[in-house]
């Protein structure tokens, strides 16, 4: 149990410091490198997982019943690490807390009632795998 507490620490930890080292770093280093234009790296870093698709179905019927609400199936407009898992075969879905219209911005802020959901909806997701 005290394992499995864990990893649920250490993976709400990386979450909320993802704005340190996600996507958009990336993307301005290729295309500051000039390694990629930036068509190029926005392409890169865009991911589409189908909504119907078995992942994203398990994890939001495990996200329902522990939120006791429905979760809404939404594009993500703001660069998160997921891109780099896609890009090796491996599926992904997003789910957090906070408004992405302030993602990685100064402005960016979570309620502490945002974070007891994200916190029971990640511990949803890390015991009802797809």
């Amino acid at each position: 149990m005290s394992l499995l507490l864990t990893v649920i620490v250490v993976a709400l930890v990386f979450e909320y410091i993802n704005g340190f080292h996600d996507t958009a770093n990336s993307i301005a280093t290729v295309v500051s490198t000039k390694v990629l234009s930036p068509r190029q790296a926005v392409a890169m870093a865009a991911v589409k997982t189908d909504p119907s698709s078995a992942l994203a179905v398990t994890s939001r019927r495990a996200l329902e019943e522990a939120l006791g609400h429905e979760v809404r199936t939404i594009v993500w407009r703001f660069c998160t690490d997921g891109s780099i898992c896609a890009q090796h075969g491996v599926p992904i879905i997003g789910f957090g807390p906070g408004d992405q219209e302030l993602a990685h911005t100064s402005q960016e802020r979570v309620s502490l009632d945002q974070l007891r959901e994200a916190m029971l909806g990640n511990a949803a997701l890390a015991l009802n795998p797809a």
